[in-house]
């Protein structure tokens, strides 16, 4: 049961990370692109390593992957504002 869930979990976080990167080719306004970065990085990658957690069970690996999906989700907002700071910058 739990490895279908996993499945689930899995193919839901592969698909937000391929439209968000469809989205990135489409969008030409490098503001707009800071948009579609946000959903893999919100919702993506915390929906692939809660996969990885459930079907790997409890180990050392899957401790690793949930402290590498925390930290993701905790900087990201600041890597998108810093990034927006910086085209604006250029431009």
């Amino acid at each position: 049961m739990s490895h279908a869930v996993a499945m689930v979990l899995l193919a839901l976080g592969i698909a937000i990370m391929v439209f968000s990167a469809i989205g990135l080719l489409i969008v030409r306004n490098r503001y707009d692109r800071l948009h579609y970065v946000a959903p893999a990085a919100t919702l993506g990658m915390p929906l692939i390593g809660l996969a990885v957690a459930l079907d790997g069970g409890f180990a050392a690996a899957t401790v690793k992957v949930v402290f590498i999906v925390v930290l993701t989700v905790l900087t990201s907002p600041i890597v998108s504002a810093a990034m927006g700071f910086v085209i604006r910058r250029e431009e």
